[in-house]
């Protein structure tokens, strides 16, 4: 029988496996239309100063090689 538990277990898998394309084809490839397919259009990014911009648009503006220049990604 599938209950609760099973159900977090299942969304936690599927955000474990979104979250790990998103830095690999977004941050390490650099795959911008990826961002804008995954981001919702007020994704805030609290790395970035307070008050600026959000939404998916902002990370071609923002230098991710210098931030984070070596990611380790598990395939």
């Amino acid at each position: 029988m599938k209950g609760p538990a099973h159900e977090r277990r299942t969304i936690s898998a599927a955000n474990k496996t979104l979250l790990r394309r998103f830095y690999k084809e977004v941050h390490a490839d650099w795959n911008m239309a990826l961002a804008d397919e995954l981001l919702s259009p007020g994704f805030v990014s609290h790395d970035w100063p307070a008050g600026g911009p959000v939404g998916p648009a902002v990370f071609p503006e923002r230098d991710h090689n210098t931030r984070w220049p070596k990611l380790l990604t598990e395939s």
